[in-house]
């Protein structure tokens, strides 16, 4: 759910590769995450969201998926690829979609490689052929969706303005009865908070997914500056809520995954990290592939042309990686990671995610440039190691 559109996936190779050099380029990865966007039609109208499109010239050509792949597989370098196919809605694609893309891994796979498939959906357009595809080709899923029904049918609604709740809902009940694997990536706002721990910890588990992932809902990094939205929710408010989100797990005995707090559970014991939240130095290290090939740094970056380096048409991933705009970034991201170093909890965050602190910087009055903003949570989370 990973962004991220992962089932909590472990993202331990960048996030090692990042700390350990700190002052360069991120060394060339046997891990390439890749976040493509097969298509940004989508069947719903989520209020919050502006990825979606509609006409045509949206979908993402054969000839491109065919080039990423390639272009993928065939770097000497690469030895585990990840596509996360996201949108816009990818299930408004054919299967013969996928399937043609499961056929170009298979033929340009290396023998040395690993390649794995994610999803990300919004579950209402699933079905038992869906389902079974996705276990006969070992697809791991994220459904995406908003809170118990008072909530989500407010936010997550369709081309209508109806709410999606008893759909989203019968798509997991349609994963559950054939044995998918799945998490749930959920938008967290002050209405959800308000709700308190112990019911958003019972509506999660409702879902019957192995985990969650908790996306707080913030303005975008491109939006006029300013604290905006009243559902708005910001690093300390955040960390409280995790906190109580831990105790109330706690209390239960409950071994649901719960992404933001298991990740930093598992830098503390492990130093690794499932989630790239605590990567820090992650530019050119996770792709996003557009229908029309352009490649930038990651989904939360969509539409920001300054982090868009590149097409997969014209360019290979050395390309890519030799941009001067991507080098750019890379060096504005480390000048804010520096400002950071000294923080107590800094080897566990790494300095945190670049698009968070982009955020929390440009919308949180309370900013404070010296952390990435989770030092009360690990700080916690430490005492109870």
């Amino acid at each position: 759910m990973t962004n991220e559109t992962e089932l909590l996936r472990g993202l331990l190779a960048q996030a090692q590769a990042a700390q350990a050099r700190p002052s360069g380029p991120p060394p060339l990865g046997y891990q390439v995450e890749l976040t493509v966007k097969g298509t940004r039609l989508c069947n719903l109208r989520c209020t919050y969201c502006h990825d979606w499109r509609s006409g045509s010239g949206h979908t993402m050509a054969t000839e491109t998926v065919e080039a990423l792949t390639r272009k993928a597989l065939e770097h000497p370098k690469h030895r585990v690829i990840s596509f996360n196919w996201h949108g816009g809605e990818p299930l408004v694609l054919p299967r013969k979609f996928y399937q043609h893309a499961l056929d170009l891994q298979a033929q340009y796979i290396q023998p040395s490689q690993r390649v794995t498939n994610s999803l990300q959906t919004n579950g209402v357009l699933l079905t038992d052929e869906w389902a079974q595809f996705f276990v006969a080709n070992k697809f791991t899923v994220g459904v995406s969706l908003d809170g118990p029904a008072q909530i989500h049918n407010q936010v997550r609604v369709d081309q209508f303005g109806k709410g999606t709740f008893e759909a989203v809902h019968a798509g997991l009940a349609n994963l559950r009865r054939n044995e998918v694997r799945f998490g749930v990536l959920v938008t967290l706002g002050r209405s959800m908070t308000k709700l308190g721990a112990e019911a958003v910890l019972d509506f999660l588990v409702s879902t019957g997914a192995e985990g969650c992932g908790l996306n707080p809902i913030r303005p975008g990094h491109l939006e006029p500056a300013g604290p905006n939205g009243t559902d708005y929710i910001y690093e300390e408010e955040l960390n409280e809520f995790l906190i109580a989100l831990y105790e109330e797990r706690q209390r239960r005995g409950l071994r649901f995954g719960i992404r933001e707090l298991d990740s930093v559970l598992s830098r503390l014991k492990t130093q690794g990290s499932f989630s790239c939240m605590l990567a820090g130095n992650c530019i050119g290290t996770f792709y996003v592939v557009e229908p029309n090939g352009d490649v930038g740094h990651c989904a939360r970056f969509i539409d920001d042309d300054d982090f868009y380096f590149g097409n997969i048409n014209s360019h290979s991933f050395d390309d890519i990686r030799a941009s001067v705009k991507l080098d750019d970034r890379r060096q504005e991201n480390l000048a804010s990671l520096a400002d950071k170093e000294t923080c107590p909890t800094y080897e566990i965050c790494n300095g945190g995610c670049p698009h968070e602190r982009l955020v929390e910087e440009r919308h949180n009055p309370a900013y404070n440039p010296g952390c990435c903003g989770r030092q009360s949570l690990i700080e916690y989370l430490q005492r109870q190691s």
